[in-house]
């Protein structure tokens, strides 16, 4: 072997894996193939057939769920059990072997998405099974959301139908403590035209917290003369302070072919201890002409909650030290809420794109006229050629 200052590790930075970087086994075979080439740099690859029937699998899963509902059909306890692999365990044995057999603990991913989703039931209870099967696992993109979301959403939706509720209306009903969750939801039927549909057309949705973020989607499918086809996919996604709009948006658009192909064209099967799908002809991604029209929001609800938070938090702490050396805190207090309250913050720092001005009369926020925007440039102060040092100078007075 070779003494660890003799390696060096060079990482690259390259596109996304979704999970299969999570492993070295690459690195390890070219390794113990260069430690024999005399200095000759190798370079390790396998051919699509190798690739796909000695892989690293999404673990095989099943769920069974059960509700009790109230007079008003919405569910009153819940109770799911999810039997899988688990993930870790797979992955931690194979890449550490010094941990030996002893316990690992329990794997999150086993009930990711099901156990910890937004809704208000009163008794309910997720379970994760592990099973032991040689089949080895690991990443998948979104992990254990990815299925357990399925089983979860599934459900939801069977217990709507059986309480005569709308999916949409029982969400929102279940998630009225969960402004984010709520708020995608509703955001989503509104893009969607929930509650209406074109003949020979129907919509489903469903809705995870996953890796927090914030997400609720619509598809809506079509029947045709060769069988069903999936139209439209509408997503609204609060994941906290989008700093780059347009790469999230990329993100959800390839998560959702990931998901719509995984569950149209791909299945992974055995027979007599091997993989039978070798290549992309039996295990297909979604194509262009199969692929939705997307329309995706990006919100940002949970992140300016968590900003007021810090607000507040800053402004308290001001005020307790205040209060150390003086005897009004609530003077300081009212102070603090002065300025977080006045129109130059409130007007201008707006839970959406536009502006506010502040009416004469009645103080009410109303939008700023001239359809003024945040700007789509990511300024911050307005579009190109609207900018608001436009009309908003050092002194009052309009600037040419």
């Amino acid at each position: 072997g070779l003494d660890q200052d003799d390696v060096t590790v060079h990482t690259t930075m390259m596109g996304g894996a979704f999970g299969r970087r999570g492993e070295v086994d690459f690195s390890a075979y070219a390794a113990l193939i260069a430690m024999q080439s005399d200095g000759k740099p190798v370079k390790v690859t396998w051919t699509r057939e190798e690739d796909m029937t000695h892989d690293l699998y999404r673990p095989a899963s099943s769920a069974k769920f059960m509700a009790v509902l109230g007079t008003d059909g919405l569910p009153i306890a819940l109770d799911g059990a999810i039997a899988a692999p688990s993930i870790m365990r797979s992955l931690m044995r194979r890449n550490f072997p010094s941990l030996g057999e002893g316990p690992l603990g329990p794997d999150k991913a086993l009930t990711d998405g099901a156990c910890n989703q937004p809704y208000d039931i009163a008794n309910m209870s997720v379970r994760g099974i592990e099973v032991d099967m040689k089949v080895p696992t690991s990443f998948w993109r979104s992990v254990g959301n990815s299925h357990n979301a399925f089983f979860h959403e599934c459900f939801m939706d069977e217990v709507a139908t059986a309480g005569k509720l709308d999916p949409v209306a029982m969400r929102l009903k279940l998630m009225a403590s969960h402004p984010a969750a709520a708020k995608a939801v509703e955001k989503v039927a509104q893009m969607s035209n929930w509650g209406t549909n074109a003949p020979g057309r129907a919509k489903g949705m469903a809705f995870c917290l996953s890796f927090g973020g914030w997400v609720a989607q619509v598809v809506e499918v079509a029947d045709s003369p060769e069988g069903l086809r999936i139209t439209n996919l509408w997503c609204a996604a609060d994941v906290g302070l989008a700093l780059d709009p347009d790469n999230i948006k990329a993100q959800i658009f390839s998560g959702a072919i990931y998901g719509l192909s995984a569950a149209m064209n791909q299945k992974i099967t055995f027979a007599d201890g091997m993989v039978e799908q070798k290549n992309y002809f039996d295990h297909d991604a979604m194509r262009i002409w199969q692929t939705p029209q997307f329309h995706i929001e990006i919100l940002e609800h949970e992140i300016r909650m968590k900003t007021l938070a810090t607000l507040f938090a800053a402004g308290l702490m001001a005020v307790g030290l205040q209060h150390s050396v003086r005897a009004e805190p609530l003077d300081d207090w009212t102070i603090v809420h002065k300025v977080l309250s006045h129109p130059r913050c409130a007007n201008c720092h707006t839970p959406d794109e536009r502006p506010r001005w502040s009416d004469d009369k009645t103080g009410a926020q109303i939008n700023h006229a001239m359809n003024v925007q945040r700007g789509h440039d990511g300024s911050g102060f307005g579009n190109p050629g609207l900018r608001c040092t436009t009309c908003h100078g050092e002194a009052n007075g309009t600037r040419n």
